[in-house]
């Protein structure tokens, strides 16, 4: 295990320092949209830069397994001291192809997203949604932190927000109006997506013989009662998959919630979840879900790798 103070007092100093989990500069992670997206329109494309961050702590959770249960966790203490672009250049350095993989998931749902509505996407006003704060307990940090987002969007005269990840969605539909003065309208994009007079275009390339079934997200399917949303949006693209026994809102959790403070323990549930998928391929609804059961041995695939767009 790791001990939770290390990791609180890292993770809330970083958030309060650049308003991300990270560290980090946003604009350093945050590099998807150039030349793609417009400034303005009805819906603005807020995807709380969770997918932009999912490869680093894919990386970070490489070394905690290191760390769990060793004598050098004291030196996390020292992370918190180090310039934004030594910390970047050490320990946050994602693999190239797992960047490459969020950024064409992020550009394929802002694509496919502008054909049903009039989205826009103001790279300034996207941050993190500070869930972790909530995760772990902190209120006090977390309360301080929608007000600051809620701020920020304000400003820039937002009222509507289209999410694209379970976490993110979670916070900003539940949470967000419950710890601040957050009154905007929100939705999920799998919502827009499955509605039945959204465009979405067929697959284009064969599939073949393949096997597929979807995992889906605690927070999608139990607390935001959006299961059916990646099903027709499957069934519109041609898509077919088989449901494993614990799905929707019985779902099984993937496991990563639990990989900051026991990694270890982390990657055994994901194992088992893979493991009920009996070797099929795996659609995943979040980028924590697709990371933690890849790690795990599990062939994954996000739902937005299927939308023929870019």
């Amino acid at each position: 295990m790791i001990k939770p103070k290390y990791l609180i007092n890292l993770m809330v100093g970083n958030i309060l320092k650049t308003r991300n989990p990270l560290g980090v500069r946003d604009s350093s992670i945050n590099t998807w949209w150039h030349g793609i997206t417009k400034r303005d329109g009805e819906w603005m494309v807020f995807t709380g830069l969770l997918y932009q961050l999912t490869p680093y702590l894919n990386k970070i959770v490489s070394y905690l397994e290191r760390f769990d249960e060793s004598r050098f966790q004291s030196l996390f203490p020292v992370l918190n001291k180090l310039p934004s672009s030594l910390l970047n250049f050490l320990i946050f350095r994602a693999p190239k192809k797992e960047k490459e993989e969020t950024e064409k998931i992020l550009k394929s749902i802002y694509l496919l997203l502008s054909k049903n509505i009039d989205a826009f996407y103001k790279p300034e006003s996207d941050i993190y949604s500070g869930i972790m704060l909530y995760d772990m307990g902190c209120y006090d940090e977390f309360e301080a932190h929608v007000n600051y987002v809620t701020s920020k969007l304000k400003s820039a005269g937002i009222r509507k927000l289209v999410t694209i990840d379970p976490h993110t969605a979670y916070a900003l539909s539940v949470l967000y109006p419950k710890y601040g003065n957050f009154d905007f309208e929100v939705r999920h994009y799998l919502e827009i997506l499955s509605e039945e007079q959204s465009y979405i275009p067929k697959l284009s390339f064969s599939l073949g013989n393949t096997l597929h079934s979807i995992h889906d997200s605690c927070y999608l399917s139990r607390y935001l009662d959006l299961s059916e949303c990646p099903r027709i949006i499957l069934e519109r693209i041609g898509i077919e998959y088989e449901e494993v026994k614990n799905s929707k809102k019985n779902t099984f959790c993937c496991g990563g919630p639990l990989e900051t403070f026991f990694p270890k323990i982390s990657n055994e549930i994901a194992r088992r979840r893979v493991g009920e998928f009996g070797g099929k391929k795996i659609i995943t609804l979040c980028p924590i879900c697709l990371a933690t059961l890849r790690r795990a041995g599990g062939d994954v695939r996000d739902i937005a790798s299927f939308y023929d767009v870019v």
